[in-house]
């Protein structure tokens, strides 16, 4: 079942002649609580837990593949304009855009694992449920995954943008000069795991028949007790990072005759690199081959990653009136813009080392089921790439 309500509202305020301004507030609350028709399938959704079971193991609704999503997204936005004359105006916006989505399986909060007697996965509140049980070579083949939920979850990535800008027009014999800035705050907390309860593999590898590698079961494996491979990857605690954007731009659209305009500007751009509120930062340093630590030693809040401050882009455009008639117009355009690197859990974990909040274990065939055991050992929380502040940049 989706349940999704919003709405919008806007006030509009005329100053005067010459200013103008308005306010407008957006709010959206979507839920889901049943299935998701998107994700699973017969190889892992949709098996709800036995009453005989549920009555003597902790467990949620479901033994195999549901999540359950809450968001709410909400934005301001403030607008002033103001006419200095009729060639000559200035406009200011304001505002901040906040999402908020939290996805759980459906077994959040129940110390599924524990309660079965699998010991050290359920050490927190994000690592609660059933780990992800494979029977057979993969979800399906065999038998449905046992699972509470995909095994990523839960995820919480809350991100908080706040923007201020300001544009100065003005028009001039045959010219329309645009300049202004642009100030962002980026607040975010990126909270996504891979599989944070922890997976267990169970196929034919020890039922079958030896050399021939012919018949065996998984059924047989994970009744013998028999793991073929298990894995766990998981934060152990959120963190909170902040980077600040800065803009300025010139524009200029210039009419050199009746049938040839140009359009010709710059952009700057600054993008500063994450810091985080307890300095839960590392960056591998390739020249000592060590990490650094944010705050550490000298190292800085950024963990050494510097602020560039060579991203200049122009713009360059045309309109031409091949005839003269308007009929047929010639355009052409260019230009190179920056965008900051989008925040991913997946950029701070891949080298994640001792010290990291990243804890990954993967179990080689054994000869019987071991209790995955981890133990946090850091409040470190983010391992970010040395390059990390890179931009990506396209032509227009």
């Amino acid at each position: 079942m989706i349940d999704d309500n919003g709405g919008n509202a806007r006030v509009d305020y005329h100053l005067s002649d010459k200013d103008s301004m308005f306010g407008r507030f957006s709010y959206e609350r979507f839920v889901q609580t049943s299935p998701n028709p998107l994700t699973g399938g017969q190889g892992t959704c949709c098996l709800p837990t036995p009453a005989t079971a549920a009555k003597q193991f902790d467990l949620g609704p479901y033994v195999a593949g549901i999540q359950l999503t809450t968001l709410i997204a909400q934005g301001l936005a403030l607008n002033e304009t103001h006419v200095f004359s009729p060639s000559l105006f200035n406009e200011f916006r304001a505002g901040y855009a906040r999402t908020n989505p939290f996805t759980t399986q459906s077994d959040f909060g129940h110390n599924s694992s524990t309660s079965l007697g699998i010991q050290g996965l359920n050490i927190s509140q994000y690592t609660t449920g059933l780990p992800n049980f494979t029977i057979g070579s993969a979800c399906g083949n065999e038998f449905t995954c046992l699972q509470g939920g995909t095994a990523f979850l839960p995820a919480h990535p809350v991100q908080t943008d706040i923007q201020v800008e300001d544009t100065f027009s003005l028009s001039k014999q045959n010219h329309s000069l645009k300049f202004g800035f642009r100030y962002v705050r980026v607040l975010a907390s990126p909270f996504t795991n891979t599989t944070t309860r922890g997976g267990l593999t169970f196929n034919d590898n020890f039922t079958n028949s030896g050399t021939a590698a012919s018949g065996g079961s998984g059924l047989a494996s994970i009744l013998l007790g028999f793991p073929n491979a298990g894995s766990r990857n998981f934060l152990i605690t959120p963190y909170y990072i902040t980077n600040m954007q800065y803009s300025g731009f010139v524009q200029d659209d210039w009419k050199v005759s009746p049938r040839l305009t140009l359009n010709l500007g710059i952009r700057y751009d600054v993008f500063t690199p994450d810091v985080e509120k307890d300095n839960k930062l590392a960056n591998f340093n390739e020249n000592t081959l060590v990490y650094d630590f944010a705050g550490q030693n000298g190292v800085s809040r950024t963990a050494g990653i510097q602020t560039r401050y060579g991203n200049g882009g122009p713009r360059i455009g045309l309109a031409y009136d091949l005839n003269g008639k308007g009929s047929t117009v010639i355009r052409a355009g260019f230009g190179l813009s920056y965008c900051k690197t989008r925040h991913s859990p997946f950029l701070r974990r891949s080298r994640a080392r001792q010290r990291s909040p990243w804890r990954a274990l993967s179990h080689p065939p054994t000869s019987a089921a071991r209790a995955i055991k981890v133990r946090a050992a850091s409040r470190f929380s983010a391992i970010r790439f040395p390059r990390a502040q890179s931009h990506c940049r396209f032509r227009l």
